[in-house]
């Protein structure tokens, strides 16, 4: 006799709505390339490492051959939050490509535990006199 299967999963799953680091991560690419004109453009990019999941934003200048610069690295599990951000001031994050590197160059990272602190983190890394140094710079060059 044939039984029935019965969904346990929740009957709201649809419904939940979370709002990823990616996700914000891509607004704030989008809301760059608008603001400059495209002259540097934000990249996302998602990288697994088993059960790590790292996000970089990249600024990309394509008027200089694609010239790139890696602004931050982000760092979560599979529960998004909590998140460790790296800023580009840290020397390592530039060069990190593999899981061992990015471990240790995340041990100086910032924590946020939810997305309010995540954006105060990003905030506070997008508004920072070294990133406005950086993007001053990068435009000066994409003009000329």
């Amino acid at each position: 006799m044939a039984q029935t299967t019965t969904s346990l999963w929740p009957d709201d799953l649809a419904s939940i709505s979370v709002r990823t680091p990616v996700t914000i991560l891509k607004e704030q690419a989008a809301a760059l390339g608008k603001m400059t004109k495209n002259l540097i453009e934000g990249r996302v990019t998602v990288t697994p490492f088993g059960q790590i999941i790292v996000v970089y934003l990249d600024l990309v200048v394509p008027t200089l051959k694609n010239y790139t610069y890696r602004l931050l690295r982000v760092k979560h599990g599979s529960l998004l939050y909590p998140v460790q951000v790296a800023a580009h001031s840290m020397p390592e994050l530039r060069e990190a490509t593999d899981a061992v590197t990015v471990a240790v160059s995340m041990m100086n990272a910032r924590e946020a535990r939810n997305e309010d602190e995540f954006l105060a983190v990003l905030r506070e890394i997008l508004t920072s006199e070294e990133t406005k140094k950086v993007l001053a710079a990068l435009l000066a060059q994409a003009e000329s």
